[in-house]
């Protein structure tokens, strides 16, 4: 994942919308240093790295090991491999 830019900005933003749960490109954890400590205290956030890690949390009752994106009680080794698709 790129880092972004404005996260200040962004996440008091998010806050003052009520959201507290904060996913954010990894390359960016020092840019939460810029926020007020109280700020900091009221949020959650999640470091990601990749697109797997977010869909992860965006999903409901998903994680994401050894490079996919699994449901419930499924072993990595469960999961079929994806496919492209091609036009």
């Amino acid at each position: 994942m790129l880092p972004i830019g404005g996260v200040k900005e962004k996440v008091l933003g998010a806050v003052r919308a009520g959201i507290t749960r904060i996913v954010l490109p990894k390359r960016n954890e020092p840019d939460l240093e810029d926020l007020p400590a109280e700020v900091r205290k009221t949020i959650e956030v999640y470091p990601c790295e990749n697109l797997g890690q977010v869909l992860a949390l965006a999903l409901r009752g998903a994680s994401f090991r050894e490079g996919r994106l699994l449901f419930g009680d499924q072993a990595p080794g469960d999961v079929a491999p994806l496919h492209a698709y091609h036009h």
